[in-house]
């Protein structure tokens, strides 16, 4: 029992040296809680992980567990989960408010036809790099996020424009503006191809408070529309390819931009990652 706890913690400490990097990006005002709530959560996932492991051994074994170690485990368990909620509390502030800024940009694309894809990025230290579920990815030297999403509509204009919204949360309706400009993705347009970054990234030192991305593309009505195979991973995973069709939020649009828009129908065939319609 004494081995089972010893290599429980040094697990936990192994994992909380290891994971240190990845603090940075989500620390509050407060690192010591940060670095508290850390270190909790991973001794409460060790502490469930040890009970199932005793719990699976009495079940299909003679083995049973002293009183004062099993107390002991709850206790410790107990313990790591008054101290993860206490700290996700402290932490709540963090995310108070939030704000969006917009960024628009125009094009003249001269082709019958445009092709929206995606871009990937590459990580430049692969030496450092952590996996945290599909949404991010964390180095070295940035944090990059899966959270971006776009629409595409139709409008009577005759240019292409590409609205970029940079949302985030934070104390103030100031530092979320200020954090949402943290968020750097950039939409480029070569001939008739307009190609979306397939993360966002935030650099060492910036804070992540829940920045998201949102582009909006009015293609004119008499071009036709396709939709490049490359988008097919992103949009199974994240499945927010798709038409918008939010008649409240096109009227509020069309105060914003001063052009007439409407959903766009994707031409069919183009590939599997096609959006919802």
């Amino acid at each position: 029992m004494v081995v089972s706890l010893g290599i429980t913690f040094a697990a936990t400490l192994f994992a909380f040296v290891t994971t240190t990097p990845i603090i940075g990006y989500f620390a509050g005002s407060s690192v010591f809680l940060t670095y508290l709530g850390w270190f909790s959560g991973l001794a409460l996932v060790m502490c469930i992980i040890l009970g199932l492991t005793f719990l699976i051994l009495r079940l299909f074994t003679n083995y049973r567990l002293k009183s004062k170690f099993r107390n002991g485990l709850i206790g410790s368990g107990l313990i790591s989960l008054v101290l993860l909620v206490f700290c996700g509390l402290c932490h709540l502030p963090n995310y108070a408010e939030h704000a969006e800024i917009r960024e628009e940009s125009v094009y003249t694309i001269d082709s019958g036809k445009v092709v929206v894809e995606q871009s990937y990025v590459d990580s430049d230290d692969f030496s450092f790099n952590y996996i945290m579920g599909d949404n991010f990815r964390i180095n070295s030297k940035k944090l990059y996020s899966q959270d971006v999403s776009v629409y595409i509509y139709q409008s009577e204009g005759d240019k292409v424009l590409i609205e970029k919204e940079l949302s985030s949360h934070g104390r103030s309706t100031t530092e979320a503006r200020n954090l949402a400009e943290n968020a750097i993705i950039e939409a480029a347009v070569i001939d008739n191809r307009i190609i979306i970054p397939e993360e966002f990234e935030i650099r060492k030192g910036d804070k992540f408070r829940g920045q998201d991305v949102r582009f909006n593309i009015y293609i004119p009505q008499d071009k036709e529309v396709e939709i490049d195979k490359s988008m097919n991973r992103w949009t199974i995973r994240k499945n927010e390819f798709r038409q918008r069709k939010d008649k409240k939020k096109k009227k509020m649009k069309v105060q914003d931009t001063q052009i007439e828009k409407k959903a766009l129908p994707i031409n069919e065939g183009v590939g599997e990652g096609e959006g919802e319609g």
